[in-house]
């Protein structure tokens, strides 16, 4: 079995082609046709008859990926620096497990991943008897892996026409609905031709500009994994990407659209480096012999569908220095990652700063433990990304505490006059961050 890494790395060979972005514009699914494999065919038939009520106001939610909660202190951000000037949290704290998809999904769901379902990068379902995986194109339009409403399908469901440049769950119909415009992940397409498309969507006449948008960059992710968190490459990406912003934030000033955008940048997780000194091996551990283990560090997932058997890999494992494992039942209470099928039987989670792994793969891949990674508790101020905001519905000039990204959902919901789906968020933390 090989480690998570190996899913990882998939980010970058997602949707790679040298043709132009195709962008769908109003692509709305067929209403009698359920996504290929689901297990629920509900879909909504109203949604081609819906009036669109957009008053030219948009909310852009900008993700940057692996952009840690201190990064923005390292001197390289001046057009960050302009959003924080309205808001800034002193963290972002990402749901557990703290690993790209099941985050970004709680950040526009606002439910917990045990109850929104992508519970991590790669996992198995023992019902539909599959494995879902980070980077397979079948598992990313097929929206019977998603669960929840995603705030695309919030805003589309009451009206208001939604757009997404690459958001994990984006390219899925779910539920029967997608975004008005949407576009498949391109790891090509440049930071430029990026902003350039949602500037494209923001210059639309009010009645056809979407109220609700989103737009990604990986760079700092992948500089952040290559070299570490530390290194000299994290800084030229965390550049390049503020770079981009000031492109973007000086075409909607340009364009005479700063009092009618909100800017919402966030981040999915944050980085830590590993460290090859400290690795747990687990080969000593004869009870994982022909158990599937469907992921290795530092969330180590096993199924293991007889209880006394589950019991006694829990036990062995637990054994073991610089590592904690439970049952499903038995996780931490604040994870919140025990009521989902596709939760693994025993769940192990390594020290913060320790990874897990089998000699021979070491062996033959010590490269692969070096750099930085994330996934460890997200309690750990590392795994911390970011919070900004500014725009006419957001305050000025204020800085709060470390925000959690599963109430993130709603109070974006409340900025855009948005009924929010049922959710795991606390609706309190909205009068912090909005205007009156």
């Amino acid at each position: 079995m090989r480690p998570l890494i190996l899913a990882v790395a998939l980010v970058g060979a997602l949707g790679c082609r040298t043709a132009p972005p195709v962008t769908h514009t109003g692509d709305r699914p067929d209403p009698t046709v359920a996504p290929t494999g689901s297990e629920d065919s509900d879909t909504d038939t109203d949604t081609d008859t819906e009036p669109r009520v957009t008053d030219g106001r948009v909310l852009l939610l900008v993700s940057i990926d692996g952009f840690r909660w201190d990064y923005l202190d390292r001197g390289a951000t001046p057009n960050l620096d302009r959003i924080a000037a309205g808001v800034r949290a002193d963290g972002l704290q990402p749901p557990f497990p703290s690993y790209t998809f099941p985050s970004h999904y709680t950040i526009v769901t606002g439910l917990h991943p045990e109850h929104h379902g992508i519970v991590s990068n790669v996992f198995y379902d023992p019902v539909r008897r599959d494995q879902f995986k980070l980077g397979a194109p079948e598992d990313m339009t097929d929206g019977s892996w998603w669960g929840g409403e995603p705030l695309w399908n919030t805003a589309e469901r009451q009206g208001m026409p939604a757009a997404t440049l690459f958001w994990p769950g984006s390219e899925a119909v779910i539920g029967g609905r997608r975004p008005t415009d949407w576009t498949p992940y391109d790891s090509g397409m440049s930071y430029d031709d990026r902003v350039d498309t949602v500037l494209g969507w923001l210059s639309r006449e009010p009645a056809t500009r979407p109220g609700f948008a989103t737009l990604y960059f990986s760079s700092v992710d992948s500089a952040g994994h290559g070299h570490g968190p530390d290194d000299a490459a994290v800084d030229d990406a965390i550049r390049g990407v503020d770079k981009a912003m000031g492109r973007l934030l000086d075409g909607i000033d340009g364009a005479g659209l700063t009092d009618l955008v909100d800017v919402v940048v966030v981040s999915d997780h944050g980085m830590a480096p590993k460290d090859p000194e400290k690795i747990v091996f687990l080969d000593g551990a004869a009870v994982l012999q022909g158990v599937h283990v469907v992921e290795y560090s530092p969330l180590l997932q096993a199924r293991i569908p007889d209880p006394d058997k589950a019991r006694a890999v829990r036990d062995g494992l637990d054994a073991l220095d610089h590592v904690a494992c439970h049952l499903k039942a038995d996780t931490p209470e604040d994870w919140h990652y025990r009521d989902h099928r596709a939760i693994g039987d025993v769940v192990c989670l390594a020290e913060n700063g320790w990874q897990l792994t089998q000699r021979a793969y070491y062996e033959d891949n010590r490269d692969r433990f070096e750099g930085g990674t994330h996934g460890w508790d997200p309690d750990w101020q590392a795994m911390h990304g970011i919070f900004l905001a500014r725009g006419p519905r957001f305050k000025q000039g204020v800085r709060v505490g470390t925000l959690q990204a599963v109430d993130l959902y709603g109070v974006m919901c409340q900025a855009m006059g948005l009924e929010p789906a049922v959710n795991d968020g606390d609706p309190s933390v909205a009068s912090q961050l909005l205007a009156e």
